[in-house]
C-alpha cells in the first residue's frame, strides 16, 4: 500500500501542470479524483501480477535470470515508447 501511494504521489506531482489544464478546459475535480484511483488500481493490480509471476518463477529452478528480465520487461518497453519531442522539451 505505502508503494502504491508512493508511486501515485510521484506521479500526481509530475503531472499538475496537466491537472490544470484539464481543470481549466471544464474537468470537474471529480473527473481527476477518478482517473488517479483508476491509475492507483492499475498500479495495485500490476504489482499483485508481478508478484505472482515472481513467486511462481521463485519456485521454478534456475530462474533467477528470467525473473530479472521480466521484472525488466516493463520499464524497458515505457522506454522504447518515449514521445522524442516530450522528452526534448522536459526540463
Amino acid at each position: 500500500m505505502v508503494g502504491v501511494a508512493g508511486v501515485l504521489a510521484f506521479s500526481v506531482s509530475g503531472r499538475t501542470r496537466e491537472f490544470g489544464i484539464r481543470l481549466a478546459i471544464g474537468s470537474q475535480p471529480q473527473q481527476i479524483v477518478g482517473s488517479v484511483i483508476r491509475e492507483g488500481i492499475l498500479i495495485a493490480a500490476a504489482g499483485v501480477a508481478g508478484a505472482l509471476v515472481t513467486r511462481w518463477l521463485a519456485s521454478r529452478p534456475d530462474t533467477s535470470r528470467i525473473s530479472a528480465i521480466v521484472a525488466s520487461m516493463l520499464p524497458a518497453l515505457r522506454a522504447a515508447h518515449v514521445d522524442i519531442l516530450e522528452a526534448l522539451r522536459t526540463d
